[in-house]
């Protein structure tokens, strides 16, 4: 079991450590891939948890395709995948398991974080600087994706995150 977990995180620090020119080719593949494997170092309480495992993403259509065409479908423990868009912030559409929010204003950021707190929804962005209440921020830097974590964010919502992850990834608070 440790050696799968270190084969594990060997592979997600691949994927982490993919090249801009590899996301050209394939433009949301490494996010996408990078997003499954949070769902296997994030723990979700046990009460929140639907029928589905719900990845709900907003302002970024190109991921959204990504991910139904590449991880729609696949597990979480015993729960099956579902992808959904969001097309507009109300809080019934914004109680999902992760939330990827795409290049949206500040005022959208807000609201998104206002009424999601509290709630167990990882919220991953893509932004030069992770926006204040974002769980988990990937950038490019030096054609590297790289991986801000912002721990006390995650717990303040009722979730656990794998030190492992917090190893790899450059973790804030």
């Amino acid at each position: 079991m440790l050696k799968q977990n270190r084969i594990f995180f060997l592979l997600l620090y691949m994927v982490m450590a993919s090249s801009v020119k590899s996301m050209a080719q394939s433009e949301s593949s490494p996010e996408a891939n990078v997003i499954y494997y949070f769902t296997k170092c994030v723990e979700w309480p046990d009460d929140r948890m639907t029928e589905n495992f719900v990845i709900g993403v907003y302002q970024s259509d190109t991921l959204y395709d990504e991910l139904r065409k590449s991880i729609s479908g696949r597990w979480v423990g015993k729960k099956r995948i579902s992808i959904i868009k969001i097309e507009d912030l109300n809080q019934e559409h914004l109680m999902v398991s992760i939330l990827f929010v795409g290049k949206v204003e500040l005022k959208q950021e807000n609201k998104i974080i206002h009424l999601t707190e509290n709630e167990p929804v990882l919220i991953v962005t893509k932004k030069a600087i992770a926006p204040k209440g974002t769980c988990m921020n990937q950038t490019v830097v030096n054609q590297k994706v790289k991986l801000e974590i912002n721990k006390s964010n995650i717990t303040s919502r009722g979730l656990k995150v794998a030190s492992t992850l917090l190893a790899i990834g450059n973790s804030g608070n």
